[in-house]
């Protein structure tokens, strides 16, 4: 088993907060059409694989290690929980 202490799987569902900010993203840093966005983010997501020890293992949870899209989620998470506590 392997286990990540990342802040990314504190929120399971990416889209959720994706689609809150949409009106940031669309236009600023995308142009594509928010249900192909969303269709292309769940793919990204839901087809991860990772080699170990010649192993070919499924990632089930979290944001692929070494994706270029795990450092943009963990900065919209990690800029989501800064907002939350800052409220509290």
């Amino acid at each position: 088993m392997m286990v990540s202490f990342d802040a990314i799987p504190l929120f399971h569902d990416y889209s959720y907060l994706l689609r809150r900010r949409w009106k940031e993203l669309y236009g600023a840093w995308t142009r594509i059409d928010g249900q192909l966005f969303f269709e292309i983010l769940t793919f990204c997501l839901d087809k991860s694989y990772c080699q170990f020890e010649g192993c070919l293992y499924a990632q089930t949870e979290g944001s692929p290690i070494g994706s270029p899209l795990s450092p943009v989620l963990a900065d919209i998470v990690l800029d989501e929980l800064y907002h939350l506590i800052k409220n509290l």
